[in-house]
């Protein structure tokens, strides 16, 4: 019985607000936050996570464009053309 007393005394004994402080201490305790948090808070950083394809849209961010398609397949039956009929 003596050794369940100490281990549950050794349970509650280890408080979280000895690691790091207290959670809603507020930024103050915490100190002044960098220029690039203050920047990615106030422009959503949450929302431009949620985007995939980032601000172009699905084909144009990977160089698939409506003229890069285009310019990729001339290119490449040019050169198959020339390798073939050399």
């Amino acid at each position: 019985l003596a050794g369940a007393l100490d281990t549950l005394t050794h349970i509650q004994g280890t408080r979280p607000e000895g690691l790091g402080g207290s959670r809603d201490a507020g930024p103050a305790v915490a100190g002044p936050r960098p220029p690039y948090v203050i920047e990615a808070v106030r422009g959503g950083y949450a929302v431009q996570r949620l985007r995939p394809y980032g601000p172009y849209g699905p084909y144009e961010g990977r160089n698939v464009g409506s003229y890069s398609i285009l310019l990729y397949s001339t290119t490449y039956y040019t050169l198959f053309a020339l390798i073939r009929y050399a």
